[in-house]
């Protein structure tokens, strides 16, 4: 430091400090330069991933998301991959719920990692907790098929059979021609006594499947509990044929 005229000083440069600050430099130009690199890396392993998986090679799939995740940790959407495949593919639901977890650590926000987290949870019966993830999705994206359906089965397995018939009539708003969201309202209807509801929702998941054996047999419940039951034997009948 050197004094000039009226107090004033004047900084010198200090050799040690110029080279800190170039190092410095230099480390952020090789950080900004390596991202592209790191970013397209990811990019490869992503979609080789998704390769795998229309191939059906389901744990190489598994295994080249985690690739990609590890080029790129702060991809909410690799995560949520990630447990797709683990969860409806390879039946590893733990580890799958992990995955949708650092989704949503990543992203509150993402409606069908919320989703699948619910499914998830609902795969290894821990229904209060899959109700609560449910809900959140159902918030988030109120257009899905899927969310509503895995909710009402959730709410049917604690016994609030009210609440599933709800949830089954918004899937049947969202997609009328899956048998399905029929047949899982009639059962939540019987369940409630209200065999007359139940058999025509019955009969709706016919109109959309005639060859639901499953929904068959159901309406032959129906009909006994409403006391028809030679139209009961028919339907059993038709039921035994589908081969349910």
């Amino acid at each position: 430091m050197t004094k000039m005229g009226n107090d004033i000083y004047i900084l010198r440069e200090v050799p040690f400090m110029k080279l800190i600050i170039t190092i410095l430099a230099i480390l952020i130009l090789a950080t900004l330069s390596a991202m592209p690199a790191l970013s397209q890396a990811s990019k490869y392993w992503q979609e080789k991933a998704d390769q795998l998986y229309i191939n059906g090679s389901y744990e190489d799939a598994a295994a080249a998301y985690y690739k990609a995740i590890e080029l790129n940790p702060s991809d909410a959407v690799l995560w949520n991959n990630h447990g797709i495949v683990l969860c409806f593919d390879l039946k590893d639901y733990q580890n799958a719920i992990k995955s949708f977890d650092k989704a949503l650590e990543l992203n509150s926000s993402f409606a069908e990692a919320w989703s699948n987290r619910g499914i998830a949870l609902f795969k290894i019966d821990r229904y209060e907790e899959s109700i609560s993830s449910l809900s959140r999705a159902t918030t988030l994206d109120p257009n899905s098929y899927e969310s509503w359906t895995f909710l009402g089965l959730s709410h049917a397995k604690v016994g609030d059979y009210q609440n599933a018939i709800n949830d089954f009539d918004k899937a049947i708003q969202i997609n009328t021609s899956d048998a399905r969201a029929w047949n899982n309202k009639g059962l939540a209807l019987e369940r409630v006594g209200n065999h007359n509801e139940a058999l025509i929702a019955f009969d709706n998941a016919l109109k959309v499947d005639s060859s639901y054996g499953i929904a068959w047999k159901n309406k032959a419940l129906a009909l006994e509990n409403l006391g028809r039951t030679s139209d009961s034997l028919v339907a059993l009948s038709k039921a035994a044929e589908l081969g349910s």
